[in-house]
């Protein structure tokens, strides 16, 4: 089955155009420039590259912690637009809330979602 042929399962992604600037005034620098990607459903993808070229930036836009600052990220045809309990990442370092046990960090995100829920 082609990739065009799987294109109405669920776990296609687009990258159109997209860009992420990080930072602010002169600090500011692009992360992500200009990239244009398409992953089928049940496609396998590796990300590589060098140190600092982005890798993290463009999984935190792709999981909805980022916002690019120019094209567009769809997953399965909608606009990516914020997290959802649809997709996840794991992050490189981590964001535990210290003042929380370890049992309430990791209900942490169960909670959320039943918040959500109910509201």
């Amino acid at each position: 089955m082609s990739s065009f042929e799987r294109a109405g399962e669920p776990g296609r992604i687009e990258a159109r155009g997209v860009s992420i600037r990080l930072g602010q005034g002169r600090d500011a620098f692009e992360a992500v420039q200009a990239l244009d990607f398409a992953i089928a459903p049940g496609e396998f993808v590796c990300i590589l590259g060098p140190s600092g070229c982005g890798k993290p930036t463009l999984l935190g836009a792709l999981a909805g912690h980022l916002k690019p600052s120019a094209g567009s990220l769809d997953v399965d045809g909608q606009p990516v637009e914020g997290p959802s309990p649809e997709r996840g990442m794991v992050f490189q370092h981590h964001t535990l809330l210290p003042w929380r046990s370890v049992l309430d960090n990791v209900a942490f995100g169960l909670k959320k979602k039943a918040a959500s829920c109910h509201a």
